[in-house]
């Protein structure tokens, strides 16, 4: 059965020839792509120096695209019962290497696709060559098991799981947090059942880094890399909640190409 998506979603697909000097690592070459887009985007919108730019105290950032969507807000109480540290993303990148070519998809939901034309003339202006492909809505059948791609960056009890099963319990609570901050921020109502924590069927730690231009340092992008199954049982009422967060990205920093799963779509 097909199931639509509680936000209204819509994607842009690009193909991108990438220095020769990258890495061609899929997990280190989505931080580089999210990297110069984030660059290519500040330089459409920043009303300012865009190589310089520091968006907390900015003054015009209520009026940037690239203050709110890419440097999202901090400290924000959507409503008198859900506070959070940081807006979630309404937008997740995808990247896949298939033979020779690169692809990318950036995937929009909600109040972003107001934004269309900002991120795709973003695309278009990054200093190497991109094709883009399409712009298509989604509505997707449900799929009980997910397959980890890239590894996701989960807390439980404020803490990094140490376990599998941790690890299958953070990632749970992770889409209800950030399905409730996404519901908040577009007036929708959230479901009332209860959600089942999926089975995890193989985990893994995975190391990764990234170089910090601000900090000038190394930063830990290490995560946990699942395949998990859902109960059968898993209320309908959750279910496009979920084809939601495969559609944005479990985790933190899925703006990185983090926290992607797969499903086999029969």
């Amino acid at each position: 059965m097909i199931l639509p998506l509680p936000l209204a979603a819509q994607s842009l697909a690009f193909t991108f020839s990438p220095p020769a000097k990258w890495h061609d690592d899929l997990l280190e070459m989505g931080f580089l792509v999210r990297g110069q887009l984030g660059l290519a985007l500040a330089k459409g919108c920043c009303f300012y120096d865009a190589h310089c730019t520091h968006c907390d105290d900015c003054d015009k950032r209520a009026h940037c695209h690239y203050g709110q969507s890419f440097k999202t807000p901090q400290n924000i109480q959507c409503h008198s019962t859900i506070k959070t540290g940081c807006v979630p993303h309404l937008w997740a990148l995808q990247i896949d290497r298939l033979g020779l070519q690169w692809h990318a998809r950036l995937n929009l939901v909600g109040m972003e696709i107001a934004h269309i034309n900002s991120w795709r003339a973003a695309i278009t202006s990054m200093p190497f060559k991109t094709t883009i492909q399409e712009s298509e809505w989604f509505d997707m059948p449900f799929s009980y098991i997910w397959h980890g791609v890239t590894p996701a960056r989960l807390k439980f009890k404020g803490k990094t799981p140490k376990d599998e099963l941790e690890a299958c319990k953070a990632l749970t609570t992770s889409i209800v947090s950030k399905s409730k901050m996404l519901a908040a921020m577009h007036g929708l109502s959230m479901p009332t059942d209860f959600l089942p924590e999926p089975a995890c069927l193989n985990a893994s730690w995975e190391k990764a880094q990234r170089f910090h231009h601000s900090s000038q340092k190394q930063q830990s992008m290490s995560g946990w890399l699942l395949d998990i199954a859902w109960a059968q049982d898993t209320p309908e009422s959750w279910k496009p909640w979920l084809n939601l967060a495969l559609f944005l990205g479990v985790g933190k920093q899925t703006s990185f190409a983090m926290g992607r799963f797969m499903v086999d779509r029969k």
